[in-house]
């Protein structure tokens, strides 16, 4: 009898014993989250990033420019500058004479760079180029000096640029040939004005680039 009571005492302890294990794996299973689901993987997306003043650097530069000329005189325009040449010089052989650009208008203007000079003989049919140098002899741009500067002209302000050449053929022999008018127009215009003025045995002409003052010579 004793030993049917202690069998049954037995197996009920392990019938407990059994439901623990079973009430503490579902137990578990319900604390840890479910397995995560396999997915395919999504591309990451790419994000470029522009530099604010690496991409406004060209525009601004440019835009500089553009403000800097805004800002600054116009060119002269040809109503506004008159022509005439000065009092000539002469040297060694060489001969030269200003030719003078004054503003007649009520602004002030920009000239730069080379006149536009033709010589005319007597005939009045023949024209002869002066040639574009920095400076000559007599004048020009000072001898430091690699490009033509560009010049603010003052309402009734004078500038000058100088025209001069030999006096002697190049070969040495022959007689220079006389001018009797000059055809000259102004820088970066296009309107001509013609001068009269002689120059006798005047050989070689070149023009040299407008400076500041009325003797064609860069101080």
């Amino acid at each position: 009898m004793r030993v049917t009571v202690l069998a049954c005492r037995w197996s009920l302890a392990i019938a407990a014993i059994g439901s623990a294990v079973v009430l503490a794996a579902c137990g578990s299973s319900t604390q840890h989250p479910p397995e995560a689901t396999t997915a395919s993987p999504t591309p990451a997306r790419t994000t470029t990033t522009v530099s604010e003043s690496s991409a406004t650097s060209s525009a601004a530069v440019s835009n500089h420019a553009t403000a800097a000329q805004a800002s600054g005189p116009p060119g002269c325009n040809s109503s506004q500058i008159s022509v005439s040449v000065g009092r000539a010089g002469a040297g060694l052989g060489h001969i030269g004479a200003p030719l003078l650009f004054r503003n007649t208008g009520s602004t002030t203007c920009v000239l730069t760079g080379y006149p536009g000079v033709a010589l005319v003989k007597p005939s009045g049919t023949t024209e002869v180029q002066a040639s574009r140098t920095l400076q000559g002899y007599l004048g020009g741009l000072a001898s430091t000096s690699t490009a033509p500067p560009v010049i603010r002209v003052r309402p009734g302000q004078t500038i000058s640029a100088l025209l001069e050449g030999d006096d002697n053929p190049a070969n040495g022999t022959g007689v220079c040939p006389d001018y009797q008018a000059l055809l000259v127009t102004p820088p970066n215009q296009t309107v001509t004005v013609r001068v009269a003025r002689r120059f006798t045995f005047f050989c070689s002409p070149q023009i040299h680039p407008v400076v500041l003052g009325t003797s064609g010579r860069q101080s």
